[in-house]
């Protein structure tokens, strides 16, 4: 698709200071949209950020799937939304999140939910019990490319050192370690990124 595809279309993007959103809304500023966004949820701030556009990616919070009109606005489900242990979480990188948005908002066969997997794996060395597979064929459609999780976790890292999130005060080999003096005395080790 081209970058001028957006032109002249408005959208709205929910909790746009989000990850997962602004990352999203810098994607869409890319492809030429005018992009609303909202960012608090006092009752009736909503009406006018959606009044006039084209779609509203919602990543707020959850919301109904089966959307005919996007001017429509559906009632935030904070208070019902189900919660899940953090154990029950997938790995994504918050690039494809953003990037699966768009696609499925320009092209007009994209209906139900899309599952973006680039690959299955877990934190430890525990096999998986039992394996299981995702089609990726209906996200790829969507022409999507998945950031590999190889490259996922260091482009992550520099984000946050660009941002300030991160600091990191000296270079230490991931073999070196240092002591450090606790406030009752006693050393503890603290190794470096």
């Amino acid at each position: 698709m081209s970058a001028a595809v957006g032109a002249e279309k408005t959208v709205c993007v929910t909790g746009a200071s989000g990850c997962i959103a602004s990352c999203l809304v810098k994607l869409l500023l890319q492809r030429r949209y005018t992009v609303k966004a909202s960012v608090r949820h006092p009752k009736g701030s909503f009406d006018p950020v959606v009044e006039g556009c084209a779609g509203v990616f919602h990543t707020a919070s959850p919301f109904y799937h089966d959307v005919k009109d996007p001017q429509v606005w559906f009632q935030n489900s904070y208070a019902s939304a189900p919660t899940f242990p953090d154990e029950s979480c997938g790995w994504v990188d918050v690039k494809d999140v953003a990037n699966a948005h768009t696609p499925a908002f320009e092209v007009p066969s994209a209906r139900g939910r899309y599952c973006l997997v680039e690959c299955v794996s877990h934190y430890d060395d525990e096999p998986y019990t039992p394996v299981y597979w995702v089609s990726m064929e209906k996200v790829k459609s969507l022409g999507i490319d998945y950031v590999p999780l190889e490259r996922s976790p260091k482009e992550t890292v520099e984000s946050l050192k660009e941002k300030g999130f991160v600091k990191f005060w000296q270079k230490i080999l991931p073999s070196q370690k240092f002591p450090r003096r606790t406030s009752q005395g006693r050393h503890q080790t603290c190794f470096g990124l």
